[in-house]
């Protein structure tokens, strides 16, 4: 176990393997029962934006969950293990997500509902909060002591 691990790397590291059993429970479901997969899809998005995108590829969407496993799986090491590829990915992953957010906040100006409107401050709360954390000099400080300790 390596000493020093900031809590806040520990915690996004377990988010991401949570994210990976997600993944893997998906990839499950594309193949054992891919109605199942789209009933569940579809019942978490309220805006059926998401569904449609996936549902939409087919046989691909197998392709697509075990790629995730792979890449958040490695996301997920990587963070746990202080490595700093790892944390400019999650910076580069939480700038795209903050950035389309902002942008989807312009979409809801014609549909407003105070729910939704909520739920993208929140989102764009978490994810400057994030990129906050991930830049202060003792979290940058962790995973830099990690790399130059080969």
């Amino acid at each position: 176990m390596l000493v020093g691990r900031p809590i806040g790397v520990s915690i996004l590291a377990v988010l991401y393997f949570f994210a990976v059993a997600s993944y893997l429970l998906l990839l499950i479901l594309s193949f054992a029962s891919p109605q199942t997969l789209s009933d569940l899809l579809t019942s978490i998005s309220p805006g059926d934006a998401g569904p449609s995108v996936l549902l939409n590829m087919g046989r691909g969407i197998s392709v697509y969950f075990a790629v995730m496993v792979i890449v958040i799986g490695a996301v997920a090491w990587g963070m746990w293990m202080l490595r700093n590829w790892s944390r400019w990915f999650t910076i580069v992953i939480t700038a795209i997500s903050l950035g389309a957010t902002v942008v989807g906040l312009a979409s809801l100006a014609g549909n407003f509902t105070v729910l939704g409107g909520l739920l993208q401050l929140v989102r764009i709360g978490l994810c400057v909060l994030i990129l906050w954390y991930l830049f202060t000099p003792g979290v940058r400080g962790a995973f830099i002591r990690r790399q130059s300790s080969y």
